[in-house]
């Protein structure tokens, strides 16, 4: 058992004696597969809190089949607001999750673009407009999460966690990982076994991921020429050609203010947003309504 190993069990077992009802974030990939086995060693029975969309489902065929095999109790929620955001080139939308007494938990959905011939999703009907839950009961005080020091964001670029417990209002925050590297990662998956998905990860190529994001659930192929500020004021929609929609691009200042207000409630994580001067673009871009 490695020194990172045997401290993130340490610490794991002090957040869960000392949390009424723990819930494990996981999405499945290597980290959330790594943190979830390690917390299992000490609480079988934990349950699990996935987030996921209702497209593609060949992105949840590795996820479905670890639910199934290692019989997790596994909650899902449509989120309370959805929004966008552009920074250095890339689109995203968020969500926002209501959580344990008035707390909330951010998650990206991983927009990309698409190949030609291949099935995607309009960003602003099937994601911003998706289902949203006002309120929801959220019963557990103490949410694990696998992010690590280091992990690289595409819109945030690289982030530093500052605590490895955090309050955020009433709830606790747990990052087991925070000190662990991909080779940590790699290095007990292969030790323990731990399934991970083959369809995402190359093996032979010291676990890369591939290109090819097919059945990758971190990404979700879709259109957002009508979110982004380097179109022209009026793009044509791929999903009814002929029809030009209004873009709704926004300034870079006014996307790099929210995501400023995401890391100021997100606490425990920083990024370089924090340093305009990173993100070059000035220009005023088109504003929609």
């Amino acid at each position: 058992m490695t020194e990172k190993e045997r401290a993130s069990l340490d610490y794991a077992a002090a957040i869960l004696k000392a949390s009424p009802k723990p819930i494990v974030l996981c999405s499945f990939g290597k980290d959330s597969m790594v943190m979830l086995h390690l917390l299992r060693r000490l609480r079988p029975d934990l349950p699990v809190l996935f987030f996921r969309e209702p497209f593609f489902p060949k992105k949840y065929a590795f996820a479905n089949s670890v639910i199934e095999k290692w019989g997790l109790s596994v909650y899902d929620f449509p989120p309370f607001s959805t929004d966008f955001m552009y920074r250095n080139g890339v689109v995203e939308i968020g969500n926002w999750h209501n959580a344990y007494k008035n707390a909330w938990l951010y998650l990206p959905t991983g927009v990309c673009g698409y190949g030609e011939g291949e099935d995607f999703l309009c960003s602003v009907e099937d994601l911003l407009k998706k289902p949203r839950v006002i309120w929801h009961s959220f019963p557990w005080d103490t949410v694990f999460i696998g992010h690590k020091n280091g992990d690289r964001d595409p819109m945030l670029g690289t982030t530093r966690l500052t605590e490895r417990t955090v309050k955020a209002r009433q709830m606790t925050i747990a990052l087991p990982l925070m000190d662990w590297s991909d080779a940590d990662v790699w290095d007990y998956t292969v030790r323990y076994k731990v399934p991970f998905n083959s369809r995402r990860y190359d093996k032979d190529n010291g676990f890369r991921e591939f290109e090819d994001k097919t059945y990758n659930n971190d990404y979700h192929p879709s259109c957002f020429k009508c979110l982004d500020p380097r179109e022209g004021e009026f793009v044509e929609c791929p999903k009814r050609p002929g029809v030009f929609l209004k873009n709704r691009g926004i300034t870079t200042e006014q996307s790099e203010d929210k995501l400023k207000n995401l890391l100021l409630q997100a606490n425990y994580v920083k990024s370089d947003v924090t340093e305009r001067e990173k993100c070059p673009e000035r220009e005023l871009l088109s504003q929609g309504g």
